[in-house]
């Protein structure tokens, strides 16, 4: 299945992800805290890879069970949790993938947007977590590595009426990071914030792309 071909709206299951370790890391905060919630929250878990061609596969895997909710959450290196509000059509890193790939200043889908909007109000997610006693921020886009190419990919791979958001979690466990049942509630507050939220768009503006980096996501 190409990975750009729009699916026909559904109102299909909630999907969860989290990503696999990498980097020479044996854990992935941000797959520990999905798998926990198995049994709290009626949804599906979906573990990604963190390789470009592989993810494409997952993703496209994703959209064949035309979900009605998508929520991707993947870790980095913050004090908070950052509510993504944007996805860049860019895979631009020094880093390499768990394929030993590094992919320079790449278009993601050709054609496509320079970038897409999640469903949400970032701001507005935030303040709701951080109301849960759970420190949270909104972020402008969630860089140019894995993270942002999954987020990209089923915003522009998922029906219009689908709703996707992303969620980066602090890669720290505790006491420099966040519990993972405080992880955990915080997912639910965006599966339900995602879920009554209007369909995802695109942004408006000219599709170029100056070369400049994002943090490493």
């Amino acid at each position: 299945m190409a990975i750009d071909q729009k699916h026909a709206p559904a109102s299909g299951p909630v999907v969860v992800t989290g990503f696999e370790p990498f980097g020479g890391r044996s854990r992935n905060r941000s797959w520990d805290a999905v798998r926990r919630l198995s049994g709290s929250l009626p949804c599906e878990t979906w573990q990604l890879p963190v390789d470009y061609v592989r993810l494409r596969s997952e993703i496209a895997a994703i959209c064949e069970r035309q979900p009605s909710v998508v929520l991707l959450v993947g870790e980095c290196p913050a004090r908070s949790l950052a509510v993504e509000q944007i996805a860049l059509n860019v895979v631009d890193t020094d880093r390499p993938d768990n394929s030993r790939q590094t992919p320079s200043h790449e278009t993601l889908l050709a054609g496509a947007p320079l970038a897409l909007r999640a469903a949400w109000d970032a701001r507005a997610v935030a303040a709701r977590i951080e109301a849960a006693g759970i420190p949270a921020t909104p972020s402008f886009h969630a860089g140019t590595y894995a993270c942002n190419a999954a987020l990209f990919l089923a915003l522009a791979s998922l029906s219009e009426n689908a709703r996707v958001g992303f969620l980066h979690v602090p890669y720290w466990p505790r006491p420099r990071g966040i519990r993972l049942d405080a992880l955990g509630q915080a997912i639910r507050i965006c599966v339900e914030a995602l879920s009554v939220s209007s369909r995802n768009r695109p942004l408006r503006g000219r599709q170029t792309f100056a070369g400049r980096r994002g943090r490493v996501r």
